[in-house]
């Protein structure tokens, strides 16, 4: 548990973030205070039988090294003898501390329940449009019944509220001054604690509309950044761990058979059915296949990629999670489609226009990469013979 006084001695001693809480510690157990932040050497924990400094008799755990220097703590065994109730304190001033309550049940840690609008691979990560606070509503399970409490930490802390899960920026975002935040959200029962890291990713918000879709209308540019796939958008990620790469997990999921593998480790496919509709033309060796990633990477960088994280950057260069941003097609398609956008290229195969020009609509407007007068106008052409 880490101890802090960032609001001086009207403030009290903060715990883990928290203001003052009342500590539930289970018997048997060893806890260690982290001592080391600069203010604790004005305000030094102690633990003891009675309420403030001044009236305890008896003084419980062991400092190590000195309050407010690198490296010290506090350690504090709860054994058979310790008392049920007793209280910490700050050993200098008075009022700055709360109560301990022992338990002699063992303790279940809480569990955070990551919500339904943050993505969990390769790690935790939301969108969030310019000018909203809203960010995510998060929740926790814990089996003991215990009080929860809700805090974050880390290193855009301060940008950030959290009431009762609800996790709020302070100040609506803007995208042109800051567009990740990083922040972990941590959920305490008194004894133990759970905690998530998430990636904020701020959104810019489109005000155009294209075949249906909100997009943002610019034109190209690489910002001053010169395109590098391998440097700024690295693939075959594997995201679950289970040694297939997401360019595996593609030709598993997208294959009408089921699939054979290279070796009985499973990790590479080998042969399955895979239909590319850019050419009509199907294949049933992974050889003959590629993954195309169907905004190229080279285009999304010119229509505001460029702007990213390497983070940001790298998930949407593996992203499993717009079904249509990564297809299974042939090399030759592949390689004639190259990093074109529809104003230079098209597929042979025409009954699919229709649904090509729709799903790069829609994958530009999930991701708000900008569409070019150019791409524009061949988008608008191209999709004015297809049903709505």
């Amino acid at each position: 548990m880490i101890v802090t006084i960032p609001n001086g001695i009207n403030g009290g001693l903060y715990i883990n973030s928290q203001q003052k809480p009342g500590l539930t510690l289970t018997r048997g157990e060893v806890y260690r205070f982290d001592t080391s932040d600069s203010a604790n050497s004005s305000h030094p924990i102690k633990f003891g039988d009675a309420t403030e400094a001044t009236s305890s008799s008896v003084n419980y755990g062991t400092q190590y090294g000195t309050p407010g220097t690198a490296n010290s703590y506090l350690l504090l065994e709860i054994t058979d003898e310790t008392p049920a109730n007793f209280y910490y304190f700050c050993d200098n001033h008075s009022g700055m501390g709360s109560s301990v309550t022992i338990t002699n049940a063992s303790n279940s840690a809480p569990e955070l329940v990551i919500p339904s609008n943050v993505y969990t691979e390769p790690s935790n990560y939301v969108y969030v449009d310019e000018a909203q606070t809203s960010v995510a509503t998060f929740t926790a399970n814990d089996s003991d019944g215990d009080d929860l409490n809700f805090f974050v930490s880390g290193t855009d802390a301060n940008s950030f509220n959290i009431d009762a899960g609800v996790l709020t920026f302070k100040t609506a975002p803007s995208y042109s001054q800051k567009r990740e935040y990083e922040v972990i959200v941590n959920v305490n029962d008194g004894s133990s604690i759970d905690s998530e890291t998430l990636s904020v990713f701020i959104d810019e918000v489109c005000t155009d509309t294209l075949i249906g879709y909100s997009v943002c209308l610019g034109a190209e540019s690489d910002g001053g950044q010169n395109y590098d796939r391998d440097g700024m958008y690295p693939t075959w990620d594997d995201w679950d761990n289970d040694c297939q790469s997401n360019r595996h997990e593609v030709l598993i999921d997208e294959s009408t058979t089921a699939v054979t593998y290279t070796s009985a480790t499973n990790c590479s496919v080998a042969t399955g059915r895979w239909y590319d509709p850019y050419d009509n033309r199907y294949f049933s060796s992974a050889s003959e296949v590629q993954i195309d990633h169907f905004v190229p990477l080279f285009e999304a960088h010119n229509s505001g990629a460029w702007r990213w994280s390497s983070l940001r950057k790298r998930i949407f260069a593996n992203t499993l999670n717009v079904s249509e941003q990564l297809i299974a097609v042939g090399g030759d398609s592949n390689s004639s489609k190259g990093s074109s956008d529809p104003s230079e290229w098209m597929p042979s195969n025409s009954d699919y226009h229709c649904n090509y020009i729709d799903s790069w609509v829609k994958i530009k407007s999930i991701y708000r990469l900008d569409i070019n007068t150019t791409e524009k106008n061949a988008i608008e052409s191209e999709f004015a013979g297809c049903s709505s």
